[in-house]
Parts: structure tokens; sequence; C-alpha cells
């Protein structure tokens, strides 16, 4: 989906057309880490350049408070849910200088269930970064009842070529008795 696209539909989540309008409009600099990185400050020695991902972080936790609380008010479909999360997973994503998409773009995902559980989430990843990538991951955090954190549903993939699209399938599970009732992106890694 197009960020143009996912503004233009979230008229109704002011956060998250702020986050839209800022991956839109941020300019070129060096590759950040992702604002929800562990060891943050370590990896970010300029105090300024660290305040700036901490402000973007919050502003990417409002957009997800609200993509979340629409889906919960059943004011939009489980499918809008996941197609607004991957535009906010983007527009956040490190580019490098005067890099439009994000190396590792996140094309689309969405959840399988049964029984009203998920089964799996399945989706596509694009390399965009112009090299043959040895391997890459996908992660998503699994929550049972009361929004427990109760696992972790992956996949991976050996070499993805440069342009090269994947679509992943990474399976949920359940983990002492705990069915999987949502998923929440986590990270794309390579190596």
């Amino acid at each position: 989906m197009k960020t143009n696209t996912a503004i233009a539909l979230s008229v109704t989540a002011a956060a998250f057309a702020a986050a839209l309008t800022f991956a839109v409009t941020r300019p070129a600099g060096p590759a950040l880490p992702p604002p929800a990185q562990p060891g943050l400050a370590a990896a970010c020695p300029d105090e300024g350049q660290h305040a700036k991902l901490a402000a973007n972080d919050r502003e990417r936790q409002k957009a997800e408070a609200e993509i979340d609380k629409q889906l919960a008010e059943g004011r939009i479909t489980e499918a809008r849910a996941c197609e607004l999360r991957v535009a906010l997973i983007n527009a956040f994503a490190p580019r490098a200088p005067g890099q439009t998409v994000p190396p590792l773009e996140l094309v689309s995902y969405g959840v399988h269930r049964e029984g009203g559980f998920v089964q799996s989430v399945m989706g596509v990843i694009r390399n965009n970064t112009g090299e043959q990538l040895a391997g890459v991951q996908v992660e998503f955090s699994c929550y049972g009842p009361g929004a427990v954190r109760i696992g972790d549903a992956s996949d991976m993939i050996r070499n993805l070529a440069p342009g090269e699209s994947w679509g992943f399938k990474a399976h949920a599970g359940q983990q002492a008795g705990l069915h999987t009732r949502e998923v929440k992106f986590s990270e794309i890694t390579t190596w």
C-alpha cells in the first residue's frame, strides 16, 4: 500500500496521519535504528537525535493505539488494521540518505484465524537494498488472553535477491495451553 493512500484513508486517526506526514517529509540523513530498538541511547550518542527518535517513537505508539482502538470499536476491520500498520511500520523504517523506501519493505501482512485464534501471519517483504541478502527473518509477538505475551511467530528465508519479494508464513501456535489472540509486528532482521 502506498503511504499517500493510507493518509487519505485514515482521516480519523490524527496521530497516524501525523506519523505518516513525518515519514513523507523527514529530511534525508544517516540511517537511524528503529525507534523501539533496545539500547537506543547507546545507538544514538547525539542527545538531539536521541530526543527526536524518542518523540517519533511516542508518535508511532499513539498511532498504533489509535489503530487498536478503532479495531476494538469495530470502526475498521482486522484487514484494514493490518494495512494501516504496514503503512506505519514502513513510515518509521530506517532509510539511507535519499532513499524513499525502506531497505526491507513490509509490503503487506494479514492473519489467518481458526476458532477466533490466530494460527499464522502471512505477508510479503521486498528487498530494496540493491544487494543479495544471505538471510531475512520476520518476527511477530504473540499475545494471549489479557494481552499477555506468550511467544513469537517467525519465518526466515535464505538468499533474497535485490528487488525480490518474499511471501512469508509465520506460525503463531500456542504455549502452555494459551492460544494466540493477537499478533504485533516486532522486527525484520537480515544477515
